[in-house]
C-alpha cells in the first residue's frame, strides 16, 4: 500500500481525523479507556494544530500522565515507556480492525510528533481482498518481515479481562493489560492471536483473565483453556504497586507474559505427541521437536527422534529458517551429551544449518534463540550472548532469553552472590509447576559449582531434578555429590540414568565439553577436576572405564 502525507489544515480534514480517532477508540483492538486514549488524543491534537514537533516529554508528563512540575524526563522514563506502548497499540490496530482504514496515525521512533497519513483509495480496495483476518495475524506481522514457510500456526483467542470488585480505573487497567498481553503473545513465533468471537476459525487455545486491586497489590488470575474450553492451567500473578504505577504495570505484564509463553508452546505441542508421525506436517514436526522445557521423558532415543523429525521437516520445508536453527541446536547439544555424536561431521552439519537459518531469516525470535543455544553448546559465549540480545529485541519478555542474558557473561567466572540471588528472584516469578523453573535452578546449581559451594550445588541440583532431568543436570548434581563425599549417591544418579542415556560419559564431559564451554581458566580447570572426580567414582560401579594417559583423562567404553 502506498502511503503519502496528507494536508490536514482544512476544517473538513480535521473532522475526518477526529472521526478516525473515535473509530480507533471504539475498536476492540485498542484499549477502551485510560492513558492510551488520552495520550493519543493529546498527540493528535498537537499534530492537527501543526504543533507536533513542539511536543516534549516534559509536557506529556505534566499534561497527560499527571506528573508534577518537578518532573525530570531524564530520570523518569514514564513518557518513553507509554509512547512506546502507544506505538505498539497503533501497529496492532492497523494490522487488525483498522487494516483497511483510509487514514493512518503513526508515531515514528525518536519523536513525539504524530504523523497523519492517507492511503491511495484505489490501493485500499485492492489490498482489502488480500488483507489478513485477525485470525491470520502472528508475530510475523509485529516484527520485521520473515520467511517462514511452515504454513501453520496456532490460534490463541483472548477474552476481555473482567474486574473483581473494582473501580472504573480498574476496568481501564484490565482492558489495557489484556491488550498488552495480546500484543506480546502475538510476538511468539508460530502463534496467532485474536479475540473471542472475532473470527470464524476455531481457536486452539483460549486465555481468560480477571483483575483485582486490593490496597497496593494488583492480582491477575489467568486461565489457559483448550479447544473445548477444558482448563489446562490457572494461576495468579500479583504485583505490588510502587511509587511509579506505570512501572508496576510493566512488571505485571512482564510476569504475565513469562508465565504464559512456555505454557502456550507446550499446550500447542502436547496433543501432537499422540499423532502418528507419518501424518505430521512440517510445522507439527518442528513444534514437537524444538527445544522448550517441558515434562516429557528425556532420553537419548527421544532426542534422536527429534533430530529425525527435524531432518524430515527440512526436507518438507527446505526454506524454513526455524527448522534449520532447531536442527543446529539439536546437533550441537547431542555432541555435548553423547560422545558418539561428537564428531567433525556433526559439527560441520550443525554449522551449515545455523548459517542457513540466519541467511533465511535473521529476524525470527525462534531462529535467534536456537542460534544462541547452538553457540552456547559450541562454547562461543559472545555469539550466544549477541543472539540472545537480538532475541529480546523481538520478544522482550522471552523468559529463557532474559535468563540467558543474565547468565551467559559469567559462565567462566566466579559469580557474585548477588547474581545468584538475582537468578533466585527470577525463578520465584514462575508458578511452581512451570517447567521454565528448571532452567533457572540449573543455572543456580552451575554457579554454586563455579564458586565451589558444593552443599548449595547439591541442594539446588535436587530441586532441578524435581522439575526436569537432562544428562547435564544429572551430571551436575552427581559431580557436586562427589565433592561432599556422597559417592554412592553420585553413582546412583548416573547408573539409574544409563537406562535413558546409555552413552552418558562424565569423562568425555570433563575432557571435552568443560573446556569447550567454560574455557581453560581457573573456573574451567576446577570444573574439569570436579567432573573427572565424578568419572572415576562412576567407573567403579558402571561399564565406564577411565584411563589415565598422563595428559587429560579420556574415557573409553568397555566392550
Amino acid at each position: 500500500m502506498s502511503i503519502v502525507s496528507g494536508d490536514f489544515q482544512m476544517q473538513t480534514d480535521r473532522e475526518s481525523v477526529q472521526a478516525h480517532l473515535e473509530k480507533i477508540f471504539k475498536s476492540p483492538d485498542f484499549p477502551k479507556r485510560g492513558r492510551m486514549q488520552d495520550l493519543l488524543r493529546y498527540l493528535t491534537e498537537a499534530a492537527l494544530n501543526d504543533a507536533g514537533h513542539e511536543v516534549k516529554a516534559y509536557s506529556i508528563g505534566l499534561d497527560v500522565l499527571g506528573r508534577s512540575s518537578d518532573f525530570d524526563p531524564n530520570s523518569d522514563s514514564i513518557v518513553r515507556v507509554q509512547v512506546g506502548r502507544l506505538r505498539k497499540h497503533l501497529v496492532y490496530y492497523y494490522l487488525t480492525s483498522g487494516r483497511n482504514d483510509p487514514l493512518r496515525l503513526s508515531l515514528p521512533r525518536g519523536t513525539y510528533a504524530l504523523e497523519v497519513l492517507t492511503a491511495d483509495p484505489d490501493q485500499i480496495a485492492d489490498d482489502a481482498s488480500e488483507a489478513p483476518s485477525p485470525a491470520d495475524l502472528s508475530s510475523k506481522s509485529l516484527a520485521p518481515p520473515q520467511s517462514h514457510s511452515l504454513g501453520t500456526r496456532a490460534l490463541v483467542a483472548f477474552s476481555p479481562f473482567s474486574v473483581v470488585q473494582g473501580s472504573e480505573n480498574d476496568a481501564a487497567l484490565a482492558a489495557e493489560v489484556e491488550a498488552d498481553l495480546r500484543v506480546h503473545v502475538a510476538k511468539i513465533d508460530g502463534i496467532s492471536v485474536t479475540q473471542t468471537g472475532v473470527t470464524k476459525q476455531d481457536p486452539d487455545l483460549f486465555v481468560n483473565g480477571s483483575l483485582r486491586t486490593v490496597g497496593n497489590r494488583t492480582r491477575v488470575h489467568l486461565e489457559l483453556l483448550g479447544p473445548t474450553m477444558e482448563t489446562i492451567w490457572g494461576g495468579n500473578i500479583t504485583e505490588e504497586t510502587s511509587d511509579d504505577p506505570f512501572a508496576s504495570q510493566d512488571a505485571l505484564l512482564q510476569n504475565l507474559v513469562m508465565e504464559l509463553r512456555l505454557r502456550i508452546i507446550n499446550a500447542v505441542r502436547a496433543p501432537l505427541s499422540n499423532v502418528p508421525i507419518e501424518t505430521l506436517t512440517a510445522w507439527e514436526k518442528y513444534m514437537v521437536s524444538v527445544f522448550a522445557p517441558d515434562r516429557r521423558p528425556n532420553s537419548q532415543a527421544f532426542e534422536q527422534n527429534c533430530v529425525s523429525l527435524l531432518e524430515q521437516a527440512v526436507e518438507d520445508a527446505p526454506d524454513d529458517a526455524r527448522v534449520h536453527a532447531a536442527l543446529a541446536e539439536k546437533y550441537a547439544y547431542l555432541m555435548n551429551v553423547d560422545p558418539r555424536k561428537d564428531t567433525t561431521e556433526a559439527a560441520e552439519k550443525a554449522e551449515v544449518f545455523v548459517r542457513r537459518a540466519n541467511d533465511l531469516d535473521p529476524n525470527s525470535s525462534d531462529v535467534l534463540f536456537n542460534t544462541s543455544l547452538y553457540h552456547w553448546h559450541r562454547g562461543n559465549v559472545p555469539l550466544a550472548l549477541n543472539a540472545t540480545r537480538r532475541t529480546l529485541e523481538l520478544e522482550p519478555f522471552h523468559p529463557l532469553a532474559r535468563l540467558h542474558k543474565l547468565c551467559f557473561p559469567f559462565v567462566d567466572r566466579l559469580p557474585d552472590t548477588s547474581l545468584i540471588e538475582e537468578i533466585k528472584a527470577f525463578e520465584t516469578r514462575f508458578a511452581r509447576d512451570n517447567a521454565a523453573r528448571w532452567i533457572a535452578l540449573s543455572w543456580i546449581t552451575q554457579f554454586y559449582l563455579n564458586r565451589s559451594e558444593y552443599d548449595h550445588a547439591v541442594e539446588f541440583g535436587y530441586l532441578t531434578q524435581e522439575t526436569a532431568s537432562t544428562p547435564e543436570t544429572r551430571m551436575r548434581l552427581a559431580a557436586a555429590l562427589v565433592q561432599v563425599g556422597r559417592n554412592e549417591d553420585a553413582q546412583d544418579q548416573i547408573e539409574s540414568y544409563l537406562e535413558f542415556w546409555p552413552n552418558l560419559d562424565p569423562a568425555h564431559y570433563a575432557s571435552t565439553v568443560i573446556p569447550r564451554r567454560f574455557g581453560t581458566g581457573m573456573v574451567g580447570r576446577e570444573l574439569e577436576r570436579i567432573y573427572f572426580s565424578l568419572a572415576r567414582v562412576v567407573s567403579a560401579k558402571t561399564h565406564l572405564k577411565v584411563i589415565h594417559t598422563g595428559a587429560p583423562n579420556v574415557t573409553k567404553q568397555s566392550r
